[in-house]
């Protein structure tokens, strides 16, 4: 059973790659703000000379196709000079978030081989000191530090083709290691080609909220600025205090904006009004909480309000539903494919199941992206040919892991990972990457991780079993020495002590021995957990 996305029917028709387009509209309304930030705007006109210039020092330092330069920046003016410039230079980027552990960012940029780092001076000071490139301070005004002669003013960059990587994205590995996501030109200009669905305008505000390293960022990066619109920056610390992000909204005079289902969660219970005045309010990266969904379309009443779907593999996001045509049946349909994308529910042995029956999703189309940064072996496990698309021998499909069924309406409805990988706060997650950060500790032998959903969001839970004659760890201890290899939503609350892992007759982990006790409201019952010598 396929699901095939609209013909495209508003999309651009430029063919131009994301940089020219942003290049054209700065010729074309150079007066224009193209970003807000902090009471400071940055016109068309001078995000294109800013970003130019350091093209030019970037190209002058060798940046070119596949030549990758690291991104390590606080949401700001001079992250989106920076990417941009990466792409007008002709390489590609590789956003790396400031508050990852320094052992994670160095990884990230030791296997992507980028020749440079480029950051603001505090993200840049969280770096280690042998991460190997230069680390190139830049200004909110894109000026950056580097040693040495300036380079000429415009330095021709080398051509690149619509296959050239545009920027690497990490995600969670299974096998101990994050995984780079290579997404091309091709890709990213298939994605803001195909905006139908959200119709952005250069009427429209674009909130600048995500973490730098998630490609949700991209999204509200590039759908802004190829489409004329202005990008407002919204700090951290105004992400984290509701009432602030609502202030910051208004004041801004946003009208689009993305959360991840648990910050949309979050958000509801404190100051569900937030998105009130806002065109269109985007949300996803995890299964969302229905309850606060509506709550949120009823306090702030936003014109639209969207749920969108898709992996990092299939550049963003590859369907999208409207909340108000699925609010009433308790749970929201994963929505319509995107323009260019085929969606298929299909069995172990790849063939279509029925209405009712799970499947796990498969997807094609012009969203698939190249793969993984060096790792064929996964590649050619997780994006497939597509043996649906005959006559076209190059045409892939990638497996998402996702389960989901066809009800009687035709609706599809999701049902969860088929495999260890979970989503927290929108960053999907391998719980066996945790898992062996655990086992790396000294005192534990071995350790399972698992997620319960509570109120709040879904949870981690670490249990582990000690090293033999070694005493429990302390939860704080285990946290900190996780701390210091992952980043915080990856990092498990609590920390419960077992004699054992469980065994189910299959030989397998018996994850339902695990699952903790809940109160009446669902919360776990941390007093029945004291009789089990929980860690904390």
């Amino acid at each position: 059973m396929s699901r095939v996305g609209a013909e495209p029917g508003m999309a651009m028709d430029t063919g131009m790659l994301v940089p020219d387009r942003v290049a054209a509209l700065a010729a074309r309304q150079p007066d224009a703000v193209a970003i807000g930030s902090g009471g400071h705007a940055l016109t068309y006109a001078e995000l294109h000379d800013a970003a130019t210039t350091l093209a030019s020092e970037l190209v002058a330092r060798g940046v070119g196709p596949e030549v990758c330069v690291a991104l390590c920046f606080e949401r700001s003016s001079a992250l989106v000079i920076a990417m941009l410039a990466v792409l007008e230079a002709g390489g590609f980027y590789l956003p790396l978030d400031p508050e990852y552990p320094a052992a994670r960012l160095e990884l990230m940029v030791r296997e992507s081989d980028a020749v440079l780092v480029l950051g603001d001076q505090r993200s840049l000071a969280l770096l280690p000191e042998d991460i190997g490139v230069p680390a190139v301070p830049v200004r909110d005004d894109g000026r950056a530090g580097f040693p040495g002669v300036t380079a000429p003013a415009v330095v021709p960059r080398a051509a690149v083709s619509p296959g050239n990587t545009a920027y690497v994205v990490y995600t969670s590995g299974s096998t101990g290691a994050p995984k780079g996501v290579v997404v091309t030109h091709s890709a990213l200009r298939w994605f803001v080609e195909n905006l139908q669905y959200a119709e952005p305008g250069t009427n429209d505000v674009v909130a600048l909220a995500s973490s730098p390293s998630f490609d949700a960022l991209a999204f509200e990066c590039w759908v802004a600025l190829t489409r004329g619109a202005r990008l407002h920056v919204v700090p951290r610390p105004v992400l984290l205090s509701p009432s602030e992000l609502a202030r910051s909204l208004r004041a801004g005079g946003v009208t689009m904006m993305y959360v991840t289902a648990a910050l949309l969660q979050q958000l509801a219970v404190e100051t569900p009004q937030f998105a009130a005045g806002l065109r269109i309010l985007f949300f996803g990266g995890q299964r969302a909480d229905h309850r606060s969904v509506l709550l949120v379309r009823e306090k702030s009443a936003p014109a639209r309000l969207v749920q969108v779907y898709g992996p990092t593999e299939t550049t963003i996001w590859s369907s999208y539903q409207d909340v108000d045509e699925g609010g009433a049946r308790g749970w929201i349909p994963l929505g319509e494919p995107i323009a260019g994308t085929t969606e298929y529910l299909l069995d172990a042995g790849l063939h279509p199941v029925p209405p009712g029956t799970p499947g796990e999703i498969y997807i094609g189309g012009d969203g698939v992206v190249r793969g993984y940064l060096g790792r064929p072996d996964l590649t050619a496990e997780r994006f497939l040919p597509d043996p649906f698309r005959r006559g076209e021998p190059a045409a892939r499909m990638y497996r998402t892991g996702d389960l989901a069924r066809r009800r009687q309406d035709g609706s599809l409805e999701f049902l969860g990972r088929a495999d260890g990988q979970v989503k927290i706060r929108g960053f999907r997650i391998e719980l066996g990457e945790i898992e062996l950060a655990l086992t790396a500790h000294p005192e534990i032998a071995a350790a399972v991780v698992t997620v319960v959903e509570v109120p709040g969001g879904p949870q981690l839970i670490a249990h582990y079993v000690p090293e033999a004659g070694a005493l429990p760890a302390k939860g704080r201890r285990l946290r900190e020495f996780l701390a210091e290899r992952m980043p915080p939503y990856m990092v498990p609350a609590l920390y419960l002590p077992l004699e054992r892992i469980p065994l189910a007759p299959n030989g397998k982990i018996d994850r339902p021995a695990l699952v903790p006790p809940l109160t009446p409201d669902g919360r776990i019952d941390r007093r029945r957990l004291a009789t089990r010598g929980a860690a904390g």
